[in-house]
This record gives C-alpha cells, sequence and structure tokens, in this order.
C-alpha cells in the first residue's frame, strides 16, 4: 500500500511541475521527505502540510499575465468550498467523491481536446506581427475554446461547487426542485440560500451573452483595429447585447472560465495530496488505521481555510 501511495505523490508532483507549479512541486518532495524521517511526530507533519495551499496560490495566481486578481480570489474561495465540503464527515461525501470523479475524467477529456488550438491561440496572440489571416485564425480558435468551455465543462463545475457549498450543511436549505437546475438558478440559490455572490459565477450575464453571440454566429472580428464586435438578439430582433472588445479583453474573459474550472481541478489535487501523504505518513509510522489519526488529520485540514 505504501508505495502505491508514493506513486501516486510522484505522479502529482510530476505533473504539477511539468505545468509550471515549481514551488509546490518542490514543497511536496520536501514533505515526502518528512514522511520517511523516523523522528517526525504526527501532529508536527500535518502541521507542514497547511502551506500546500498558499504555496500553490501563489503560483496559481501568476501562472499567466492577465487576470491574476480573478484568480487569487477564485481559488481562495473555491479551495476553502471543497476543504470545508470534503473536510466534513457527513452522508453526501461518498456521493461528492463520484460526482467530483466523473467531472474530473470530463475535465481531462476537455483539457487535451483544446490543449492544441489553447496553444494556437496564444501564440498567435503573442505574435507581434501577426497577418490578417493569422489574426481571423486566433478569433476563431479563441471562440472554439470559448463555447467548449462553457458548454462542455464550466455549467458542470458550476453544479458541483454548489453541492459543495451545501455540503456541510448536509443539504439542509437546499430548495426540493433544485436538481437538474441550470447556471442562472444556481446563482440565485447562492445569493438567496447561502448568501453570498460566488467569485466563480462574477460577470455571467456578460459571459453567457457572449457565448449565445458566438453560437449564433454573431461575433465580428477585425483584424485592422484587433477589436470584436459582440452582439445577440431576442426572438423579436431586439438587440440585448451589445459590445466591442479588444481581442486581450475577450481573452481575460475566457481565461476567467478556465480559470474557475482550474480552481475546481487543483483544490480537489491539492486536497488529495494531503490525504495522501497523510496516509503515507501513518503507513510509514505504522499507524495507519487508527481512528485518531484520521480525525487529527481532518482537524488540521479544515484549519487550511
Amino acid at each position: 500500500m505504501e508505495k502505491e501511495l508514493f506513486d501516486h505523490i510522484h505522479w502529482v508532483e510530476r505533473y504539477l511541475r511539468e505545468n509550471r507549479y515549481r514551488k509546490t512541486s518542490k514543497l511536496i518532495v520536501s514533505l515526502e521527505r518528512e514522511v520517511k524521517k523516523e523522528n517526525c511526530e504526527q501532529v508536527e507533519f500535518v502541521e507542514r502540510l497547511g502551506p500546500l495551499f498558499c504555496v500553490f496560490g501563489e503560483e496559481f495566481e501568476t501562472i499567466a499575465p492577465i487576470g491574476q486578481s480573478y484568480r487569487k480570489r477564485c481559488f481562495e474561495e473555491v479551495s476553502v468550498v471543497v476543504l470545508k465540503a470534503l473536510g466534513n464527515e457527513n452522508d453526501t461525501k461518498s456521493e461528492l467523491s463520484a460526482e467530483t470523479d466523473r467531472f474530473l475524467d470530463r475535465m481531462h477529456e476537455m483539457k487535451k481536446s483544446i490543449d492544441p488550438t489553447m496553444e494556437l491561440c496564444w501564440t498567435l496572440y503573442g505574435k507581434p506581427d501577426r497577418s490578417n489571416p493569422e489574426g481571423f485564425l486566433m478569433f476563431q480558435s479563441a471562440c472554439q475554446i470559448y463555447l467548449i468551455t462553457v458548454e462542455g465543462v464550466f455549467d458542470e463545475v458550476v453544479k458541483i461547487l454548489h453541492r459543495f457549498i451545501e455540503a456541510p450543511t448536509d443539504g439542509k436549505g437546499r430548495p426540493e426542485n433544485f436538481k437538474g437546475a441550470n447556471v442562472w438558478k444556481i446563482l440565485r440559490v447562492c445569493k438567496q440560500v447561502f448568501g453570498i455572490d460566488p467569485v466563480f459565477l462574477e460577470n455571467w450575464q456578460e459571459k453567457n451573452d457572449i457565448r449565445n453571440a458566438i453560437a449564433h454566429a454573431q461575433a465580428q472580428y477585425c483584424p485592422e483595429q484587433n477589436k470584436i464586435h459582440f452582439f445577440s438578439e431576442d426572438s423579436v430582433s431586439k438587440r440585448i447585447y451589445d459590445r466591442t472588445m479588444s481581442i486581450k479583453e475577450f481573452l481575460a474573459i475566457q481565461l476567467e472560465l478556465i480559470d474557475a474550472i482550474d480552481c475546481f481541478y487543483y483544490a480537489i489535487m491539492l486536497f488529495d495530496m494531503v490525504r495522501l501523504l497523510t496516509l503515507a505518513f501513518a503507513s510509514h509510522s505504522g499507524n495507519i488505521g487508527s481512528g485518531r489519526t484520521r480525525a487529527s488529520t481532518r482537524e488540521k485540514t479544515l484549519s487550511f481555510s
């Protein structure tokens, strides 16, 4: 069992390192060394796990040149939601874990499908002598990524995060007709029932309007000005959204959707890393299976928030 734990820890450490989270990966390597120390007390070790979320949060905030403030606020919010939900022992925990596993599988497929397009889009965006045909290719790539992100994954993240928000209360206050709700209803429920206006749903009205404009071919790119005109009309051709923005502004909005997804993905990964390191410590010290070990770990994990 100990070998399996360390194999998984090594996989996560390598994944983070390859995705430019080098300080976080180094911290995990350091924590792994602590696991194998014979003179390390359990409480002392668990306390050393606390900085993991902070170190990653600092790296995540600066991973891209735009959207840093949003990433900081979103990760702080989402990581607290994840820790409170998965750190509690209640009847919904296994259900949440199953939902999360299904989501992570879909998210991996989504990432694989858009990574080449994303790389092309950002390469062209950073090209100083971009030609008009390259500008149109960049714009088309950005629109394709936007639709896949909104319709393929983001709506699922919102639904799961709502379940995570309500999990610590065992579903108390949850409207009976919530099941199957869309993003708009979740936004209303978060405000009315839980009293929060989630960061991960900031500016959803405009994000949805842009989605509609792209889906209905109501987005026009001008390469000479490097600007996009988005508009959307209702069933009687009344204009309900009309905005011209730079490609940088559009990519910043697109990036917020991707960042919200990544916040959830990495918060889950880090929570699992804390669990794996704690189990590895217990296994190495011969305490695995102790109810006291699991309880004290849970308390320390919740203190990260």
